[in-house]
């Protein structure tokens, strides 16, 4: 029997029942279907009442879609555009979902509800936008472009190296695409988005069964969890595939290797056949070898994960760990070895305060509104952190706190004395602590499995709700300005790297454009933004002559080019690092040199290149 110290159930759980089934979907009766406490199913009356609640807010979603133009966002990015039927439908879901909530609804019913909030919140940007959002984005399509035209990786590549050494991800990616159709690749990395949230949802669903069998806990953490889930990091990337693996990782954890304890009351029921070690441990090696292959974080975390639940006792089999720390060093030193070996000493180890004051200084000079969007998800995770602190000691005060589960949410602060990964360390430790604060914070407000105080249990539910809500939505859309590339930025990038001959120079104001998705390899890029800054002035000085000379120290056979667009500019006046309204300046200097001649401009881009013979044409 495998335990959780929560909540005191002796209901028995389905062999398969947990990751993607979510419930029975017939009458609600029955072990799956079984409300929470009373044994009774949601009347088919309510059931059609909430299905039309959630209609209703899905019709007004698209209603005040109707005639939104992403070009007209402002410094605090999408949420900008929010219309007054936007808003009435996130306050009509919400009140559906905690309605849901209260009278004790199937789970089918509450899984109606944040599907459809999910479909708003990641849906959305790619049916409003039309092109992939976020730049380092676009450099993932270029792995895979590399991938199938090749048919290949090189490690020993220079350009983009790493992801050449973790390559599983792409590769994956690669073979689907190959197998369908090349042209299905960027509207497929544009929907990723919404595809990994619902995986999300399935993995952390899973996850937190694993915790507790009181659904209301698991319904109410899955909401605040995507609620306080505003760094964006689910989008086409290995990490937005390693996550949600790591959830189902350290559930399956949860299950088949938790270790039993005389003085809590055991909660989850006996394991069937499927879950039993011998079936659980062979999948579980499989998502180590996915992630182990695919990420560099992910895996770190993995183990510190493992190490952390196993060291302290609280799973048993010492060769789960074991596992993981093979799979993840053995990648790193055979496979990456060259990458390793070469970044070794950036993992700055020991350094926990300097590696998190990396990650916050990166925000400290954002302009405008960006100021509210970087406060707005601390705000975020401070109020997420605080209610979880309450949860955990409602939970301690009643005898039935689960360790293992606190062990997973203190486990990824390891990560900043370990590493500071580019600066953005403590954004992954925030990503990982997500799915356990999220549930700590949801036995704040149903701490015990009984039935008492319903309604004051859901207001409680509801003012946390409007708290955070207003917060994630500025958190996670307030950089969209920036994330959003018109069809005609890639149109324009699209056709420079088609036409520019191999080893060109390509000269861009920022990195925030559609970057190194075709051809990558054989282009080099020299960003104006990323120079020193003695470099920087020299060019904004005299842009025409300045930039004339990099062009001209090029490859000189072959015409190299200075790509401008609307989203470099964006980027620029929001977060720097150059004066506001810098890149406009060169531009206009370039349009008005006798030095440059325009090769392509569609309004949002334009590319020069030198008017002479030679690196001209």
């Amino acid at each position: 029997m495998t335990k959780f110290p929560n909540l005191v159930s002796t209901k028995p759980r389905g062999e398969l029942e947990d990751l993607g089934q979510l419930s029975s979907a017939g009458s609600g009766v029955g072990s799956a279907g079984q409300a929470f406490s009373t044994g009774i199913g949601p009347r088919w009356g309510f059931a059609v009442q909430a299905l039309a609640t959630v209609l209703l807010a899905i019709t007004l979603w698209i209603i005040g879609l109707r005639n939104v133009d992403p070009r007209a966002m402002t410094d605090i990015g999408l949420v900008s555009l929010f219309t007054v039927p936007m808003i009435a439908a996130l306050v009509v879901l919400a009140v559906g979902f905690f309605r849901a909530l209260r009278r004790s609804a199937a789970e089918w019913l509450l899984a109606v509800h944040l599907v459809a909030f999910i479909g708003f919140i990641h849906a959305t940007p790619a049916a409003l936008f039309g092109t992939l959002r976020y730049a380092w984005a676009w450099k993932h399509i270029g792995i895979i472009d590399y991938i199938l035209r090749t048919g290949s990786v090189d490690t020993t590549i220079s350009n983009l190296p790493v992801y050449h050494s973790w390559p599983g991800f792409f590769a994956g990616t690669a073979l689907l695409t190959d197998m369908a159709d090349r042209s299905y690749l960027l509207p497929l990395a544009t929907w990723t988005q919404l595809a990994f949230n619902l995986f999300n949802l399935l993995a952390a669903r899973f996850l937190m069964r694993s915790m507790t069998d009181d659904r209301r806990v698991v319904w109410l953490g899955l909401w605040l969890f995507f609620l306080t889930s505003w760094l964006g990091l689910d989008y086409f990337s290995p990490q937005g595939l390693a996550f949600p693996l790591y959830l189902v990782l350290m559930g399956l954890v949860l299950r088949a290797f938790r270790r039993r304890r005389a003085d809590v009351v055991e909660v989850v029921a006996p394991l069937a056949a499927a879950m039993r070690v011998r079936a659980a441990l062979p999948v579980m090696v499989l998502i180590m070898g996915v992630i182990a292959s695919s990420h560099q974080i992910t895996p770190l975390m993995m183990v510190l994960g493992l190490l952390t639940v196993f060291g302290f006792r609280r799973a048993r089999g010492w060769y789960v760990p074991v596992l993981a720390v093979g799979l993840t060093v053995g990648w790193a030193l055979v496979v990456a070895r060259g990458y390793t070996i070469d970044n070794l000493s950036g993992l700055n180890i020991g350094e926990p305060v300097q590696n998190g004051v990396d990650t916050l200084e990166k925000s400290a000079d954002v302009r405008d509104g960006q100021v509210l969007v970087s406060y707005a998800g601390r705000f975020i995770t401070a109020v997420g952190l605080a209610v979880a602190a309450i949860g955990i000691y409602r939970a301690r005060r009643r005898r039935r706190l689960d360790s293992a589960a606190l062990l997973l949410l203190l486990s990824p602060m390891l990560l900043l004395a370990v590493t500071e990964y580019g600066g953005e360390v403590l954004f992954r430790v925030i990503l990982f602590t997500g799915p356990f604060m999220a549930y700590f914070a949801a036995l704040a407000v149903y701490p015990d499995a009984t039935d008492r105080a319903r309604t004051r249990r859901v207001v409680l539910g509801g003012l946390l709700t409007v708290a955070l809500l207003p917060g994630f939505l500025l958190a996670y859309f307030g950089k969209d300005t920036q994330n959003y590339f018109t069809p005609a930025e890639v149109r324009t990038t699209a056709w420079l790297y088609q036409n520019a001959e191999p080893n060109s120079l390509i000269v861009v104001g920022s990195r925030n454009f559609p970057q190194r998705f075709r051809n990558y390899e054989k282009l080099t890029h020299l960003s104006i933004a990323n120079e020193p800054p003695e470099s920087r002035d020299r060019v904004l000085a005299d842009p025409a002559e300045r930039l004339s000379r990099w062009l001209a120290a090029g490859t000189s056979d072959k015409p190299n080019y200075i790509l401008i667009t609307r989203g470099q500019k964006v980027a620029n006046d929001l977060i720097g690092p150059m004066p506001a309204g810098s890149l406009d300046r060169v531009e206009q200097a370039l349009r008005a040199s006798p030095r440059f001649r325009i090769v392509v401009d569609t309004g949002d881009a334009v590319v020069f290149t030198l008017a002479e013979n030679g690196n001209g044409r």
